[in-house]
């Protein structure tokens, strides 16, 4: 049982570990411009790109009537974009932003929960929270894996950022990737404690089924290992050099030997 109750806490503190790792690790992807960048020796006028925001250096688009250039990093839907907005955020960009809150917000419930059970608000072992917790991060792994495979093929689009062959995945695509990973190790974890529960109460209810028939073969098993014909029980205690003697059809005093 020691055993069982240790290989729990490893697995659950392992679980938790990853968690925290998903966590900060996707919280940098989240809010960093770095998701696609371009190679500073070329000097392109586009910079970076993240979720939420997008760099230029003198940026003209060839679409835009006014020949507008954008400089520096702004919010990704900051009102100066409006022109150029079917450009910058195609529909595929507006998933990858919704996938990427879905998946935020499911490791931060998580990373919480397991937190309450580390310091024991919540119940560790309650299958219930294993199975919540195993749940938001297989979402949340599933949402970051879809972001990756999706950057991935567009960042190389000729028709989204110029010069593609000029760009480069960056620090917040390789944070990503790691909170995947993450996720992936604490779905392992807490679904090997989900098993590992089922085992246990499985055994207990096995013991528990078969409690009343080890009861009735005892009760039908001789008592003591020197009853005779006769029906005698007898204790010998080994240290003392003295026995107890109890016949059938009476009880007989203590005698010293």
């Amino acid at each position: 049982l020691q055993s069982d109750n240790r290989q729990r806490n490893l697995m659950f503190h392992l679980a938790l570990l990853f968690c925290c790792v998903a966590m900060v690790t996707y919280f940098l992807a989240f809010v960093s411009p770095h998701w696609l960048e371009s190679q500073p020796e070329y000097h392109s006028q586009f910079l970076r790109i993240g979720l939420w925001e997008v760099c230029f250096d003198g940026y003209l688009h060839p679409t835009d009537y006014v020949s507008k250039a954008y400089f520096g990093c702004w919010y990704i839907y900051f009102p100066e974009f409006s022109r150029i907005s079917s450009w910058l955020i195609p529909p595929w960009y507006y998933a990858v932003q919704m996938l990427g809150i879905v998946a935020f917000i499911s490791i931060l419930l998580s990373t919480i929960a397991m937190g309450s059970q580390f310091v024991r608000v919540l119940n560790r072992d309650s299958k219930r929270w294993l199975r919540a917790n195993t749940i938001f991060h297989l979402l949340a792994g599933a949402c970051i894996a879809f972001q990756l495979i999706v950057m991935a093929i567009q960042s190389r689009d000729r028709r989204w950022m110029p010069r593609p062959d000029q760009n480069r995945l960056g620090f917040a695509y390789a944070m990503a990737l790691i909170a995947c990973l993450a996720c992936t190790f604490t779905v392992g974890f807490l679904a090997m404690m989900y098993i590992k529960e089922d085992e246990e109460q499985l055994v207990f209810s096995d013991v528990t089924d078969a409690g009343p028939d080890i009861g009735a073969a005892a009760a039908s098993q001789p008592m003591g290992g020197y009853g005779g014909a006769s029906g005698q029980d007898k204790f010998m205690e080994a240290g003392g050099g003295r026995y107890f003697s109890g016949v059938g059809g009476g009880g007989q005093s203590d005698s010293a030997v």
